[in-house]
């Protein structure tokens, strides 16, 4: 009888030639371990409706819907149950304007901070728009000076692209380059790890926010957030955004971003309001 172990092995080979990410990987097999443990149970054994019971125990709505598509996966390619969940509905996805950081508060927070490693990865971070995962996995290699370009490799959605690096973050990586002179990777973990933990530099991020006084609930995800919104903000194309930040496709970012652009909305606004009611005696009383 297979295992727990065996079933996840499984599971993960599937992933793998699927071409998923590894912090894809590690997420959907997470999942899977914890509904097997959670049960038990040989996965034949386990009913739709015991699924479902387990669906429910996690609150987060992404979580559920990941925790669907993972099982989902799981039966249909490794056990060949296809529709084994078509009992059983998918979380409706909540739409969010995320909260998004003013181009001050971004450069308190970067200012904040006095190591000069930590600093220059928050304003990469920032200024070219990087999922977490593409920060810390950069290599030294991805970077082309000469052309003020950041090549990001196999990211999410196994997707490659290249971007432009600001010259004034470019700059600033040159002087951290000089003094840590890192090895493979651009920002190397410690003599243990070869790249920064994510958690760490989530700390770093949360501790240079507590300095720069911001009391948003932001996380690091929103300098990636608020990079998108200030470009949309001033002028850039919607296109070129999407093509910045990775999405594979464009409603994405559209979706996302569309309901942030509010100094557009209140210009616009402005402008009716001036042609409506600009001239009223009203308007003064």
């Amino acid at each position: 009888m297979a295992t727990i172990l065996d079933y996840t092995r499984q599971f993960e080979k599937y992933l793998r030639l699927r071409n998923n990410a590894q912090s894809t990987i590690e997420i959907y097999t997470g999942i899977l371990k914890k509904l097997l443990f959670y049960f038990k149970k040989d996965p034949l054994s386990i009913s739709p409706q015991m699924i479902g019971d387990f669906i429910l125990t996690i609150n987060a709505p992404k979580t559920k819907r990941q925790a669907w598509y993972t099982i989902d996966n799981f039966y249909k390619n490794v056990l060949h149950k296809p529709n084994y969940l078509k009992e059983i509905p998918l979380a409706q996805q909540k739409k969010y304007i995320p909260e998004t950081l003013s181009t001050e508060e971004v450069f308190k927070i970067i200012n904040s901070t006095s190591n000069l490693k930590h600093r220059a990865l928050l304003q990469l971070i920032y200024s070219c728009a990087l999922r977490l995962s593409e920060a810390i996995f950069l290599k030294i290699s991805d970077i082309d000076g000469t052309r003020k370009q950041i090549h990001i490799k196999q990211s999410k959605g196994a997707k490659d692209r290249i971007i432009p690096i600001p010259e004034e973050t470019l700059l600033l990586l040159r002087n951290y380059f000089a003094q840590y002179k890192p090895k493979e990777f651009l920002f190397n973990g410690d003599s243990t790890h070869l790249t920064y933990s994510e958690t760490s530099v989530q700390q770093i991020f949360h501790q240079a926010k507590r300095r720069a006084l911001i009391i948003k609930k932001v996380t690091l995800h929103s300098l990636r957030h608020s990079r998108a919104t200030h470009l949309l903000c001033n002028g850039v194309d919607i296109k070129f955004i999407a093509e910045f930040l990775g999405h594979n496709n464009i409603k994405t970012t559209t979706d996302f971003y569309i309901h942030t652009n509010i100094i557009d909305l209140q210009n616009v606004i402005s402008k009716a309001d001036f042609q409506i009611l600009g001239k009223s005696k009203m308007i003064a009383a």
